[in-house]
């Protein structure tokens, strides 16, 4: 099916999904340093304990130091011709919202749900960001979506856009999406239909493939719905600390006073 001949309905607006984001939030691509911070305190406070501990070395109280290299989030966008559109805006804008972010982006004219479960499988991403159905039809469509999210089981959340309703069987594919959805828990979706119907000028005319317009809003609303999965609440980073925490004075409990020399208090 060739992608050029479209021409989508006009639908009524819908919001993005997944904008209840609590408040007082970290984000998770600065997780990483919250949680260096948090375990060399905890690892500071538990080394002062087993100084009046016989026995206990120096090494023993040394707390474990977490691997670097791997800087923030890695995004991997995934698509056809339609986000083929936007390759010169979406990573710069995710990185400009999400500056540690690693982004990789792949996108082909004419590729469709049917080959991605293959060329998918393996990836281990944070977010991957799909935008795939356009050369696909409706039989066996949810089908193909939940082989692709088995091929990306190794991923933390997948964002995947809904289709322009450019034909009458298109709002239908759009409904098997929302239902996988409510079948697989990493899946979000992201409502570009709803979106690009409201985002004057944003598309040729063919009333699918991008202008810079819509290739502009299409990456400002991935990063904001990357940035927001990617978004952890505090109260779950305390919950985290907590738990270092009590680990690490029950390690220390465990090693006994005049006993056998304690464990590290951080692991």
């Amino acid at each position: 099916m060739n992608d050029r001949d479209r021409h989508p309905d006009a639908m009524p607006r819908h919001n993005v999904s997944r904008h209840d984001v609590p408040r007082h939030n970290v984000p998770r691509h600065g997780l990483w340093r919250a949680q260096i911070a948090l375990g060399a305190l905890i690892c500071l406070t538990l080394s002062t304990l087993p100084a009046s501990i016989p026995g206990a070395a120096a090494s023993d109280r040394t707390a474990d130091r977490p691997a670097g290299g791997g800087g923030g989030p890695s995004v991997y966008v995934w698509g056809d011709s339609v986000i083929l559109g936007a390759e010169t805006q979406i990573p710069p804008t995710i990185g400009a919202t999400i500056p540690e972010a690693r982004v990789e982006m792949s996108a082909e004219v004419g590729r469709s749900a049917l080959e991605s479960p293959g060329l998918l499988a393996g990836r281990s991403d944070d977010v991957v960001v799909i935008s795939i159905g356009h050369n696909d039809g409706p039989v066996g469509f949810s089908q193909r979506i939940d082989a692709i999210m088995a091929s990306l089981e190794n991923v933390d959340h997948v964002v995947w856009l809904t289709q322009q309703e450019f034909q009458a069987d298109r709002p239908g594919m759009n409904a098997d999406l929302r239902d996988a959805a409510r079948r697989h828990a990493g899946l979000e979706v992201l409502d570009w239909n709803a979106l690009a119907a409201s985002t004057p000028n944003a598309n040729w005319d063919d009333g699918l493939h991008l202008r810079p317009e819509g290739a502009q809003a299409m990456a400002d609303a991935i990063a904001e719905v990357v940035d927001e999965v990617l978004t952890v609440p505090l109260p779950a980073l305390l919950a985290v600390g907590a738990a270092w925490s009590l680990r690490g004075v029950e390690r220390v409990a465990e090693s006994g006073v005049g006993g056998a020399r304690p464990s590290r208090g951080c692991a």
